[in-house]
C-alpha cells in the first residue's frame, strides 16, 4: 500500500495516509449510513454524498494535518470529490459517482 498521497483542498495540497484501525472503525458508520455496495464499487445514497464525503476527508486529515481547520476551508465541490476519490482509492475502496454504474450492476 502507498504511503500517502496529496489531495488538493483550495488553494493548499495536504498529505494523507492510509486509514488506521481506529479510523476505518471512526467511517464504518459513515460508509453504512451514506453508501451503499454495487458491482463496480461504492455508490452514494441520493442526499447524503456530500456529508458522507467531508466527514470521510475529515477522518483522513486529521491524522497528519492536525493544525487544518477543516470547517475554515474554502472549497468546491470537485475539489471535494477528487479528494475523496483519492483517499477511498488509496485505501482500497473503489468508488462510483452518484447516479452511476457499470451496466448490468443494478
Amino acid at each position: 500500500m502507498t504511503d500517502s498521497i496529496n489531495i488538493k483542498l483550495g488553494e493548499q495540497e495536504y498529505p494523507v495516509r492510509p486509514f488506521n484501525i481506529a479510523q476505518l472503525k471512526t467511517i464504518s458508520a459513515t460508509l453504512g449510513r451514506v453508501f451503499t455496495p454495487t458491482a463496480s464499487g461504492l455508490a452514494a445514497l441520493p442526499g447524503t454524498a456530500l456529508q458522507g464525503m467531508i466527514e470521510i476527508i475529515q477522518v483522513a486529515l486529521k491524522r497528519t494535518n492536525p493544525q487544518v481547520k477543516f470547517e475554515e476551508l474554502e472549497v468546491s465541490f470537485p475539489d471535494i470529490r477528487a479528494a475523496f476519490d483519492a483517499i477511498m482509492k488509496l485505501n482500497g475502496m473503489e468508488t462510483t459517482p452518484v447516479g452511476e454504474g457499470k451496466a448490468g450492476s443494478e
